[in-house]
């Protein structure tokens, strides 16, 4: 926060890596009225992009569900090895739900007019610091499911998303950049 208002009393547009903070009420009193620009760049990889004018026009039919997942190991994300780093220290914020908040950003992104949603967090212990390593997030409206599958744990690395209409089964591997369509 220390930080934050350093730069907001420049009066400068101001480019944000997330997380910006874990208290949201804190900070949205604090920026009101400022630019800002957030470090969520997977929405502009050319399949995102593509899935979403296609879902705007409606060229993949009735969306029922989406799915997205994000699976890699922390501890190689580093070159320098490092007990301590960032991404696995709460406190600095690390954790599954603020270093893979790429996913949930795109969630949103992608179709944002969800209203309900719950969570599963797992604590495990292959980490020695307290902090969150696997989630499951569903999150729904009337007509449309989403599960988001995070985990920082695995050596199964895996960043994709799965598009379920009544017309078709899209499939984005964003790790490979290979894009799919299966019709129903």
């Amino acid at each position: 926060i220390s930080q934050l208002e350093f730069f907001l009393n420049l009066n400068k547009k101001i480019f944000l890596e997330k997380p910006l903070s874990l208290n949201f009420n804190e900070i949205n009193r604090k920026i009101k009225s400022k630019v800002f620009y957030v470090g969520y760049v997977l929405r502009h990889h050319p399949i995102i992009s593509k899935i979403k004018k296609d879902l705007e026009n409606k060229k993949y039919g009735k969306v029922f569900h989406i799915e997205i997942n994000c699976s890699s190991n922390v501890l190689n994300w580093r070159k320098k090895s490092s007990k301590n780093f960032m991404s696995i220290n709460k406190s600095l914020g690390g954790g599954v739900l603020r270093e893979l908040s790429h996913e949930i950003d795109l969630l949103l992104y992608l179709k944002n007019d969800f209203n309900k949603l719950n969570a599963k967090v797992i604590y495990s212990k292959i980490l020695k610091n307290k902090i969150d390593t696997i989630a499951n997030i569903n999150i729904f409206n009337q007509s449309v499911t989403a599960t988001i599958n995070l985990n920082m744990i695995s050596e199964f690395e895996k960043r994709d998303i799965i598009i379920y209409t009544d017309k078709m089964n899209i499939h984005a591997n964003l790790l490979n950049n290979v894009f799919s369509a299966y019709t129903n």
